[in-house]
């Protein structure tokens, strides 16, 4: 209890310092800022739109794997509900909403072990595929060297083979000692269920659907959003400037401390940014509307789904 008293102090401390500073970039620019919201409606709606559609597709991505392997039915408006009141809780604290949508699946038949297999595969697939699209741009669309090209490309391999068998090579560890045989017996279950999910299920049609494509889409419409995000300040920075930009924008948003405190992600990026030709306030904003128009279209979808099974029963 202590140390959950200490964490939200520090999560209070961290958002008051980060906050403050978000605050203030917005009340020196605040004619800017009066500016962008005269001449940008059109890019707000469609970043609006865009983030509505990333959203869409990442609720059916993870309601058409996780249904495969309940014992209940539920349906997606149901699911929906669920999927996105998690999300808010996401941002609130963390892993509060991973946890809460673990205890819902529980109810309908799905062991925690499986859900931590599955919270793996989901994740760890969409991490690799958008690693694999982001070495693509930047061969493609940029002028990168030959060795920073073979840089990338090993980093690309690494991640892969640590994705694909960090589970089984975890499994012979944990053969190995006599500790904690409790949970040993529980992360061994996980693992082999991974496993064999790799083996006999992954490369299926419906499951390269779910788990493949449509997280190369996910990664296409974030990559849009941020590009659309970056046109409202009419940046003249080159397009291998935007996607390392992009790419410090994607590793900021996996880190789950930064992911819900109001402020943290934005000032990094702001810092950063600076480095490849931005003002510190235009980086703060570019990643500041990306994360308030991602929670209003959070809560949208909430919203509607609270109402539509209000409205059902």
């Amino acid at each position: 209890m202590k140390k959950y008293n200490f964490n939200i102090y520090i999560k209070i401390i961290l958002f008051s310092i980060f906050f403050s500073i978000l605050l203030t970039e917005v009340i020196n620019n605040s004619d800017l800022i009066i500016n962008i919201l005269k001449n940008s409606t059109i890019i707000f709606f469609y970043i609006l739109c865009l983030q509505a559609f990333y959203f869409f597709i990442y609720n059916f991505r993870t309601y058409s794997v996780y249904k495969l392997f309940l014992k209940k039915k539920i349906s997606i408006h149901t699911w929906s509900h669920f999927f996105f009141k998690s999300l808010i809780y996401n941002i609130s604290f963390n892993f509060i909403g991973t946890i809460y949508r673990a205890i819902i699946l529980r109810r309908l038949g799905l062991k925690y072990e499986k859900f931590a297999a599955i919270l793996y595969l989901l994740f760890f697939s969409y991490f690799i595929i958008n690693l694999l699209f982001i070495l693509l741009e930047l061969f493609l669309l940029t002028q990168v060297n030959l060795s920073l090209k073979l840089f990338y490309i090993s980093i690309f391999f690494i991640i892969l083979f640590l994705f694909i068998y960090i589970p089984e090579l975890s499994k012979i560890f944990l053969n190995k000692i006599n500790l904690l045989n409790f949970y040993k017996t529980k992360i061994i279950y996980t693992i082999n269920f991974l496993w064999t999910f790799y083996k006999k299920e992954l490369f299926k049609k419906k499951n390269i659907f779910n788990i493949l494509f449509l997280a190369s889409i996910l990664h296409l419409t974030e990559l849009y959003i941020f590009y659309l995000t970056s046109n409202i300040f009419f940046l003249e920075i080159s397009l291998e400037k935007i996607l390392v930009l992009f790419i410090i924008s994607f590793f900021l948003d996996r880190i789950p401390f930064l992911s819900n405190i109001i402020g943290s992600s934005e000032i990094i990026f702001g810092f950063l940014s600076i480095y490849f030709g931005l003002l510190f306030h235009e980086g703060i904003f570019i990643k500041f509307i990306i994360r308030i128009t991602g929670i209003i279209i959070m809560l949208f979808f909430f919203l509607f789904s609270f109402s539509f099974l209000n409205r059902k029963s």
